[in-house]
């Protein structure tokens, strides 16, 4: 490459030195005259070396989404015989899927004008049938209140404060 670039220099000497003298001596100048073909020739070789680059790259990605899934693929079948080398029904007795006889009830009081909750509201839970008084709580400084071990059936909820 070294000596391909000497060359050109070479060339590119003389041509001003020939035109330099043309010039002092009043001769017609020769013209430059540049192939298209070696320019053309230049430009599609950068081009298929960029398009060469862009397949591998393309090439990689997709052997690397390739290897991930397959990665994946055995994670999961290990993480599922895993979890299958147990008993299978204690997987299903889990309190996720378990039916509680009793539940918490909690919430927000009533709220004021400015929409915060309100302070000792009393809560009591009825029987929705008898009207029977099952718990009662009141509400905290922020209007919240709990009761629990409620059973889950049909009750009335009533909210009440002096004032």
């Amino acid at each position: 490459m070294d000596s391909d670039r000497e060359q050109r220099m070479e060339a590119l000497r003389a041509r001003v030195k020939a035109k330099k003298e043309a010039s002092l001596a009043g001769e017609p100048e020769e013209e430059l005259v540049v192939s298209t073909a070696e320019i053309e020739a230049a430009t599609t070789e950068a081009e298929n070396d960029w398009y060469a680059m862009i397949d591998r790259d393309a090439d990689r990605w997709r052997n690397l989404a390739a290897a991930l899934i397959f990665i994946g693929s055995l994670l999961g079948m290990i993480s599922g015989a895993l979890i299958l080398q147990g008993n299978p029904a204690e997987l299903l007795n889990t309190s996720f899927f378990a039916e509680s006889d009793t539940v918490d009830i909690s919430g927000t009081a009533l709220e004021d004008v400015d929409g915060n909750g309100v302070e000792n509201v009393s809560v009591e839970l009825l029987d929705a049938t008898s009207k029977a008084v099952l718990q009662t709580t009141s509400t905290d400084a922020f209007g919240y209140f709990l009761m629990s071990n409620v059973q889950q059936e049909v009750h009335v909820i009533v909210f009440s404060k002096e004032g």
